[in-house]
C-alpha cells in the first residue's frame, strides 16, 4: 500500500496495524524487560556500584561516536513511499561504511576518555564495545527497518530476544564467575553475531554488491538533520553521565546511572514499542493531516493512561523498590530514583511528538529544539552537581521533564493542532495517575504504621496500585478493549 494512497476509510487498516504491532513489540519488550529486571537484581548483587560506573563511562563516549554516524538512514528508507531494492542496498554500504569509520574513531579516542577519567580499563573495555556497535550490529540494521517499514513485528522480535537470552546469560555467568566490568562488555560478542545471523534469516532482503552512491547524499540530505537532533540529543541525555563522571566520580555515577536506568524501565518500554509502531503509520498518514491528528491523539490517549499512572506507583514505592529487591547496597539511587521520574512523566506526556515531526519530513525542528536545551540542561546539571547525584537527578527531573511540554507545543503549532485537543487525549492518564498515586500511597503509610516487613509493604503497594489502575483503564478503555479483540480476532470491522 503506497503511503500516499491511504484514504480515511482504510483507518482501520492501520489500527489493526497498530494493535498487531503493540501486541507484538510488546511481547517482546514484556519477555526482555522481565528478564532483564529479574536478571538485573542478580547482577547488581553481583557487580559493585564501581562496575556499573566504569561501564557507563565506556558506553557514553560510544554512544557519542555511534550518535555521529545515525545519518537517517532508517529514517529515510521508512519516509519513502514505496520499498526500492536500490535504495535498501544504498543504506546498507553507506551505513557500514560509516560504521568502520566509527570504529577507527572509537579504537582512536578510546585511550584519552581513559586519560580524561583516570581510568585506564575504560580504554580496552571502549574497543570491545566498538567491535560490537560498529562492526557487527550495522550487518543487520537494514533487514531490521525492512521489517519495520512492512509492520512485520513478530519476525522483527526473534533476534532481539535471542540476543537478549545469550547475552543475559552470559552476563550472569561472567559476573558470577568475578569478571567484573568485562561481565557487562563481553557478553555483546557473542549475543550480536547470532541476532545479525537470525535476522538475515528472517528477512529476505539481500544487499546486492553494487554500492549505489549515487542514492548516497539524497539519503544524507533527508538525514543530516536527523544526525545533528541525534548529536544534540546526546548532550542533552549524557552531559549528567559525562560531568558526574567527571566531577563525582565513577562509584556515583553508577548509582546515578542505576538509578536512571531503574526510572526510565517503564517509558523506554512502551515508547520503544510506540515509536517503531507508529512511524509507519503517521508516515502513510502525513498527507491527511485530519486523520493523522485523530490518530496521533488517539494513540496518545491510550500509551499516556499507561505510562503515567504506573510511573507515578514507581515513585510511591521507590524506597521499598530500591531497598528490597537490589539491596541496601543501592540505598543512595532512591532519591536521584525519584527525581528522575519526573523526566519519565514528562517523556510519557510527549509521547510520539518526535515521530510526527520524522513522518513529515521535518526532523529539523526535532534538532532545533534538541540544540536549544542542550546550553540550558548542561548549565543546570553543573550546577546540580553542587548537591551530588540527586542535585543532578532534581535538574533532570524538573527542568528536562518540563522541556518536553515544549516539544509538545512545537508539534501543535506545527500542525495548528488546539492544546485542548491534546489536554482532553491525556485527561484519562492524569486522573488515572492521581487515583493510583493516592491509594498506593495510603496503603503504603497504613502498612508502614503498622510495622509491616518491607516486602509485604511493597507487595501492598504495588498490588493496590496496580488494581487502581486496572480499574481506572478498565473505567477509560472498555469500549476500546472491545474493538481490539475484534480487530485482532474478530476481522476488520466495515
Amino acid at each position: 500500500m503506497r503511503r500516499d494512497d491511504v484514504a480515511p476509510g482504510s483507518a482501520s487498516l492501520l489500527e489493526r496495524g497498530f494493535y498487531s504491532g503493540t501486541v507484538w513489540l510488546l511481547f517482546h519488550q514484556l519477555v526482555t524487560r522481565t528478564i532483564n529486571f529479574f536478571s538485573g537484581i542478580v547482577i547488581a548483587r553481583l557487580l559493585t556500584p564501581l562496575d556499573f560506573g566504569l561501564m557507563n563511562l565506556a558506553t557514553t563516549f560510544s554512544n557519542l561516536v555511534m550518535a555521529v554516524g545515525n545519518i537517517g538512514v532508517g529514517h529515510f528508507l521508512i519516509y519513502q513511499p514505496e520499498e526500492r531494492q536500490e535504495y535498501l542496498t544504498a543504506g546498507f554500504w553507506l551505513g557500514m561504511t560509516a560504521s568502520l569509520g566509527l570504529f577507527l574513531i572509537q579504537v582512536a579516542v578510546a585511550p584519552l576518555v581513559a586519560t580524561f577519567y583516570g581510568t585506564p580499563i575504560v580504554a580496552p573495555v571502549m574497543i570491545v564495545l566498538g567491535i560490537t556497535f560498529f562492526l557487527i550490529a550495522p550487518l543487520g540494521g537494514i533487514h531490521q527497518t525492512v521489517l519495520q517499514k512492512r509492520m512485520q513485528y513478530r519476525r522483527l522480535i526473534i533476534p532481539q530476544i535471542v540476543m537478549t537470552l545469550v547475552g543475559t546469560g552470559l552476563t550472569i555467568l561472567l559476573a558470577a564467575l568475578g569478571w567484573g566490568v568485562w561481565s557487562l562488555a563481553l557478553p555483546g560478542l557473542v549475543a550480536f553475531p547470532l541476532g545479525v545471523a537470525v535476522t538475515w534469516a528472517v528477512c529476505d532482503f539481500r544487499p546486492s554488491f553494487q554500492l549505489h552512491r549515487k542514492y548516497w547524499r539524497e539519503i544524507f540530505r533527508y538525514g543530516r538533520n536527523v544526525l545533528g537532533s541525534e548529536l544534540i540529543t546526546f548532550v542533552n541525555n549524557n552531559a549528567d553521565y559525562i560531568l558526574i563522571g567527571k566531577l563525582l566520580g565513577a562509584t556515583l555515577l553508577g548509582f546515578y546511572s542505576f538509578a536512571y536506568a531503574q526510572s526510565m524501565m517503564i517509558v523506554v518500554l512502551m515508547t520503544g514499542v510506540f515509536s517503531q509502531v507508529v512511524f509507519p503509520i503517521f508516515a502513510r498518514l502525513q498527507n491527511h493531516r485530519e486523520e493523522l491528528q485523530t490518530t496521533y491523539l488517539r494513540f496518545l490517549r491510550r500509551g499516556t493512561a499507561v505510562m503515567v499512572p504506573l510511573t507515578l506507583l514507581q515513585m510511591v514505592a521507590a524506597e521499598e523498590f530500591i531497598g528490597f529487591l537490589y539491596s541496601e547496597k543501592w540505598a543512595d539511587a532512591i532519591t536521584p530514583f525519584r527525581f528522575l521520574l519526573l523526566y519519565a512523566v514528562g517523556r510519557s506526556l510527549a509521547l510520539g511528538a518526535m515521530e510526527l515531526l520524522n513522518a513529515v519530513g521535518r526532523p529539523d525542528l526535532g534538532f532545533k529544539f534538541s540544540l536549544a536545551m542542550a546550553p540550558v540542561f548542561t548549565a543546570v546539571v553543573i550546577l546540580g552537581t553542587h548537591w551530588g547525584i540527586a542535585g543532578v537527578a532534581a535538574a533532570t527531573g524538573i527542568v528536562f521533564g518540563g522541556a518536553q511540554l515544549i516539544l509538545v507545543g512545537l508539534v501543535l503549532r506545527l500542525f495548528r493542532w488546539r492544546w485542548a485537543a491534546y489536554a482532553e487525549a491525556i485527561r484519562p492518564a492524569l486522573q488515572a495517575a492521581a487515583v493510583v498515586a493516592l491509594a498506593s500511597a495510603a496503603v503504603r503509610l497504613l502498612a508502614r504504621q503498622q510495622g509491616a516487613p518491607e516486602a509485604m509493604i511493597l507487595l501492598l503497594t504495588l498490588a493496590v496500585g496496580g488494581l487502581a489502575h486496572i480499574v481506572m483503564l478498565r473505567r477509560y478503555f472498555i469500549e476500546e478493549a472491545k474493538a481490539l479483540r475484534q480487530l485482532l480476532f474478530g476481522g476488520v470491522p466495515h
